[in-house]
């Protein structure tokens, strides 16, 4: 298990004040939001070997076992202006430099919140906003990186879909010199946020985009549309060219991917 002391060293400026280690939970989100509602100081940390019930976007289960990094982050960034739609392109980008820093693998951000290599998933993230009663609007990130996890560990329904770090590289990973980078790369770009430097945000993001430039289809309120997609934005916007002069756009929490096509 990490141990408690994991994040030591490290110059942090907003994050990791306090990390709680478990063995098994339900869910890293659920603790966070727990620990929260008694009154948790913003940076706090949550990192679990086992989720039984991890979750990822619209309620899907999001398979958890060993050999995973399994973290969630809270954040109260405390004023209303605060460009919440920001938080997942923000800690997808974390986790993929994080990846990139301690593999050497090549990692890619897929619009809205995952991380990809060579097309197949090997990490996600998912925020939730909650008022949380005497103390105001409260985010916890939910972020899990496969890191030594085997393939078909991950279920069924991710075959061929999704991958990890050791899976890639043939090589097994210290889960806390991972978490170290997570963290570390996650506080200055969330720190970059609250600074109001999101253009530089976007910049890294569309620079790691596997979304942009290239054929998809989405689901929307419109039904499912195939195209070009030839924009993303920062707080979630994605624009979508259906040829023929024909351009929608949409936010992410109205519409999913529900390919890339290569």
């Amino acid at each position: 298990m990490i141990a408690p002391d994991a994040l030591a060293g490290l110059e942090l400026a907003r994050l990791g004040r306090r990390l709680e280690t478990r063995d098994e939970v339900d869910s890293t989100m659920e603790v966070a939001w727990s620990l929260a509602a008694e009154g948790a100081a913003e940076g706090l940390v949550v990192v679990a070997r086992v989720q039984r019930a991890g979750r990822g976007r619209q309620r899907r289960p999001w398979a958890s076992p060993p050999g995973g990094l399994w973290t969630s982050v809270l954040l109260a960034p405390g004023h209303p202006e605060f460009p919440a739609p920001a938080l997942p392109i923000v800690g997808g980008l974390a986790s993929a430099e994080a990846i990139e820093e301690t593999s050497g693998l090549a990692a890619q951000v897929r619009w809205p919140n995952d991380c990809v290599v060579a097309g197949r998933k090997l990490a996600g993230v998912l925020v939730e906003s909650r008022n949380l009663p005497g103390l105001g609007q409260r985010f916890v990130m939910g972020l899990g990186i496969d890191v030594d996890v085997a393939p078909d560990d991950l279920g069924p329904d991710l075959a061929g879909i999704a991958t990890s770090m050791s899976a890639e590289t043939g090589r097994t990973f210290d889960r806390t010199t991972v978490l170290r980078a997570l963290v570390l790369r996650l506080d200055r770009r969330y720190d970059e946020l609250l600074a109001g430097a999101t253009t530089g945000i976007e910049v890294a993001w569309l620079r790691r985009s596997s979304t942009l430039g290239r054929p998809a289809e989405l689901k929307t309120p419109e039904g499912v549309l195939s195209g070009r997609i030839v924009g993303i934005t920062i707080d979630g916007l994605i624009t979508i060219d259906l040829g023929a002069g024909r351009i929608r756009r949409f936010r992410g929490e109205h519409c999913t991917l529900v390919k890339e096509i290569r």
